[in-house]
């Protein structure tokens, strides 16, 4: 079997060069005459652990370059299919007892609360578990099924630039990671400053072992509906920008989202946005509120209501971070309410600035709705909660599993918890990865892009020059 490109040029190139550079050095200070020959035996035991690593690192190669042991990682033991079918009545009854539809304002069902059994129970790994799988990164890597997609010629000509903001669940941010993880694509990871120690330290672990993914290291205490939701989002966006990888669309994501689609279908249809952006917007009057001040928006701009997560061309990216306007809007929203769900949303509909794929069509048309995130909010009645609701939004649980596997056009599934019906996270899992496996061996459906290739975001993008930076 062949050698996947994107592992090779993502992490088989960099191992033999880090290999190449330490044995140079090993060898030049063992050479440099007798002064240093009782150094001798120590440079011979560095040797042989050298070997014996080169050994070990040649064995687990082999074992990836075997068909027969190129195979998902093991994800669930339980039969998802029969979740995956449209439920009968009987069936959507057992599930509606179990879920009770119970409603949390506040926050998450953790370990030990009364909604507790037997498909909610999971043991966190501890910080020793962490350590020890994290020890050997090749392993680690290998073994935890990181690089089990094959990386297309059409994945590598179009990298792409991912933030996650996360602050709980490692194991849950660990799977998140391993399913968007590819070589040539790049990712900045932001752990909330109230996180706790184990968490932030196991993270730091694993990150440490995938050689394309960083954290922000000043960590921010993010709180709700003040200015600190945007600033992780903004310093994730000016890292990404600043890595050496020439990404072409960027996509922000919570710890507690899950991919609809592999990395080759979302290449495929970002392709197909032709530059586009998709960032909500309302300009509806019981939203003015959260803004409304004496002195006038720079540049006369004209505010809307978005949502803090979107798909953004690179050009977009670099006129939020890098723009006058950009920093002046963002001082003037200092002390406004919500403004992760303005900023972005402005600087994309006001088509005198002459943002990279923005949008110069009416806010009025229905055919504008984002593709990007799938959610269920209470208030809303197009679709239907199997799961339960908190702060209003609705956490996936194993009776929406129909649902979620037919979710097109939407990206990303927001949201679910790991203290939650934590087998519908593993069922999601499997489904995405027999997706990657079928990709692999060449036999996936073509994917339909007529939506997104006719989408009213692609009709009214703009794609002339800056007008006003």
């Amino acid at each position: 079997m062949r050698l996947p490109r994107g592992l090779i040029r993502g992490f088989v190139l960099p191992l033999a060069a880090g290999v190449a550079v330490w044995f140079s050095g090993v060898l030049a200070w063992t050479l440099k005459g007798p002064r240093h020959l009782k150094t001798l035996a120590v440079s011979e035991n560095r040797l042989r652990e050298f070997q014996s690593a080169a050994d070990e690192t040649r064995r687990l190669l082999e074992t990836l370059l075997d068909s027969k042991s190129y195979h998902p990682p093991n994800v669930t033991d339980v039969n998802c299919t029969k979740f995956f079918l449209t439920a009968d009545s009987e069936h959507q009854d057992g599930l509606d007892n179990y879920n009770d539809h119970k409603i949390n304002y506040d926050e998450d069902e953790g370990p030990g609360s009364d909604n507790n059994d037997t498909m909610t129970e999971r043991r966190p790994r501890n910080m020793r578990e962490i350590l020890t799988v994290t020890e050997n990164c090749t392993r680690y890597v290998l073994e935890s099924g990181f690089l089990f997609a094959r990386v297309s010629e059409e994945e590598l000509s179009f990298p792409l630039a991912f933030s996650i903001l996360v602050h709980k669940d490692l194991d849950q941010v660990e799977r998140l990671l391993r399913v968007l993880y590819r070589p040539h694509n790049v990712y900045c990871v932001h752990a909330d400053r109230k996180s706790d120690a184990d968490f932030q330290s196991g993270l730091r672990l694993i990150v440490s072992c995938l050689p394309n993914v960083f954290m922000v290291e000043r960590s921010v205490d993010v709180r709700w509906a003040k200015m600190s939701v945007l600033e992780p989002e903004l310093e994730c966006m000016r890292r990404l920008l600043a890595h050496r990888a020439k990404w072409r669309y960027f996509i922000n994501l919570t710890g507690q989202e899950f991919p609809l689609k592999t990395n080759k279908e979302l290449v495929q249809i970002l392709t197909a946005l032709r530059g586009a952006n998709d960032v909500g917007a309302s300009r509806e009057k019981r939203f003015h509120y959260r803004w409304r001040k004496s002195q006038p928006t720079p540049y006369i701009l004209t505010m809307s209501k978005g949502d803090v997560h979107m798909l953004a061309s690179r050009g977009y990216v670099d006129y939020v971070i890098n723009s006058r306007v950009a920093h002046e809007m963002l001082a003037w929203l200092q002390d406004s309410f919500i403004p992760d769900e303005t900023f972005f949303s402005t600087m994309n509909h006001n088509p005198q600035l002459g943002v990279p794929g923005s949008y110069l069509g009416s806010l009025e048309n229905r055919n504008k709705e984002p593709v990007r995130s799938f959610k269920i909010w209470i208030f809303q009645n197009i679709h239907r909660c199997s799961g339960k609701f908190v702060r209003m939004v609705c956490i996936f649980g194993v009776g929406d599993l129909p649902l979620l596997v037919n979710a097109d056009p939407y990206l990303i599934a927001n949201k679910f918890s790991n203290h939650y019906q934590p087998l519908a996270y593993d069922c999601m899992e499997k489904w995405y990865f027999d997706k990657v496996q079928q990709e692999n061996l060449g036999l996936a459906k073509p994917l339909d892009l007529s939506l997104y290739e006719n989408s009213d975001i692609v009709k009214h993008r703009y794609t002339g020059p800056i007008l006003i930076w």
